[in-house]
């Protein structure tokens, strides 16, 4: 294992991983540029254990470290030799954006190499890594100097007011601003949401890692429940955002979203989150797969009870929506696209 080598590079149909398996079912990836990092070693002993992430070399956004700690750890083995992307990139998208240039683009390539316990350099100075994380976890699980107490879903946890004030302007004002006389009780009652995702916060706001219970639910989110499962998960992480003012974790809960393969299936699911959440980066990219999209397959789109749903709630999504479907329709048809989109009224 210390000497394996990893090679980034386009990926063909014998890759695997979470990304491509979920590919095969949405029958999508023909459309996309799909990037994979694969083991040249023939012959590895132990599993090489990383999580990587690609991105296009301007993209600087998809190269927070936050995302890259946050990914699903791969195993690279002589059996499992190809990770990646199926859908990394739309191949209209790419050619219309400003990161085709000449013909040519860049892909940056990140990897942390979780384990490699046979590489040891006896004549290099060793620089211990920085450990703050795992240092305010170890205060999170022990609760040693806690000070504060807060019940949520019938569970409590406890915490520490000045680690909470640190992270997060609201934790602030709760705790020690204008709303502190509402939060001198013994016990901190938090309502609407659930223990797990509390959970979840006190343990980005203690570390700065992208919380584990994530990873998990990613594993299994090709399955049709798993999916739902994962989509609610991070539904209820970007509430819980919103609620304490952690935009890095909204953010990063908005590119996992992001990076959702769409299809007929899944964009009417994605525009809901995009427009409960204020996501204007989920919301483009749905309007764009949307606009692309042939007469009937719109019209079998907007007969679903979740899209009723969303004309009932975001009407304003309808009117964008026409404005982009206007740009390439012709008088005639536009008139049967708003037949649709704007059903008249019955008296």
């Amino acid at each position: 294992m210390g000497d394996s080598r990893i090679q980034a590079g386009p990926g063909g149909p014998e890759s695997n991983g979470p990304a491509s398996s979920y590919c095969r079912r949405s029958l999508r990836c023909a459309d996309y540029i799909g990037l994979f990092a694969v083991l040249l070693d023939d012959n590895v002993a132990e599993a090489v254990k990383v999580r990587f992430r690609f991105s296009l070399i301007d993209d600087a956004q998809r190269q927070d470290v936050a995302l890259l700690r946050a990914a699903i750890p791969c195993n690279f083995h002589s059996n499992d030799k190809s990770w990646g992307e199926s859908t990394f990139k739309k191949r209209d998208v790419l050619e219309q954006s400003k990161d085709l240039k000449n013909d040519c683009f860049t892909i940056r390539f990140d990897i942390m190499i979780c384990e490699d316990l046979n590489t040891q350099d006896d004549g290099a100075t060793e620089v211990p890594l920085s450990r703050i994380s795992q240092h305010f976890n170890h205060l999170l699980q022990t609760k040693v100097g806690s000070d504060v107490i807060f019940e949520v879903g019938g569970e409590t946890f406890a915490a520490h007011r000045c680690v909470l004030a640190a992270r997060s302007t609201v934790f602030m004002e709760q705790l020690f601003g204008s709303l502190k006389e509402g939060t001198e009780a013994d016990v901190i009652q938090i309502k609407d949401m659930k223990a797990e995702v509390f959970k979840a916060l006190l343990s980005f706001i203690y570390t700065d890692v992208f919380p584990e219970m994530e990873r998990k639910e990613a594993q299994v989110k090709a399955e049709a429940t798993g999916f739902e499962t994962w989509l609610q998960w991070l539904q209820d992480l970007i509430a819980a955002a919103d609620r304490y003012d952690l935009q890095h974790l909204r953010f990063c809960c908005e590119e996992l979203l992001c990076d959702v393969v769409l299809d007929t299936t899944t964009v009417p699911k994605m525009l809901h989150i995009a427009a409960k959440h204020h996501s204007h980066r989920l919301k483009e990219g749905c309007l764009r797969f949307l606009q692309n999209q042939s007469h009937s397959t719109l019209q079998t789109l907007m007969a679903t009870n979740i899209w009723k749903h969303i004309i009932f709630s975001y009407p304003y999504l309808l009117k964008e929506l026409d404005a982009r479907l206007a740009a390439k329709c012709d008088n005639d048809n536009r008139s049967l696209v708003y037949g649709f989109l704007f059903p008249p009224s019955k008296k």
